[in-house]
């Protein structure tokens, strides 16, 4: 099933392109465009980093290497912001490396936590 964007990459780029040939503050140009801030916020942030292929919709998940998605998280860890880490991995959003981020720390702490099993049998009672 394909996603269905609600707005166009076309009509995305003419917004970007207006604000950044404009004065205005991000919260005031977006509230001016009936947009969220958080919303214009990402579209700018991916013509940044990718121009007018970034405002496209993409039709499916791109998958990626357990080994890419422990290298990003690393350098999060010791670090590195969201929005750089997108920038110099060309990913797609900086929620992506949270989604990774709270994985690995979900697993990290299943791992540390130590099992506690009791002998089945000692609980029985035997008449």
């Amino acid at each position: 099933m394909s996603r269905k964007p609600t707005y166009s990459a076309e009509f995305k780029a003419d917004l970007v392109l207006e604000y950044l040939s404009s004065t205005e503050s991000v919260r005031g140009f977006a509230h001016r465009n009936h947009l969220s801030e958080w919303t214009f916020q990402k579209w700018l942030d991916k013509w940044r980093v990718h121009g007018l292929s970034g405002l496209i919709t993409k039709e499916s998940n791109t998958s990626y290497s357990k080994e890419f998605k422990r290298t990003v998280v690393t350098e999060h860890l010791s670090g590195k912001s969201l929005r750089v880490l997108m920038a110099e991995y060309k990913l797609q959003s900086t929620s992506l490396i949270s989604s990774w981020v709270r994985q690995y720390n979900k697993a990290k702490n299943t791992a540390e936590k130590p099992t506690r099993k009791r002998d089945r049998t000692l609980a029985r009672k035997t008449t």
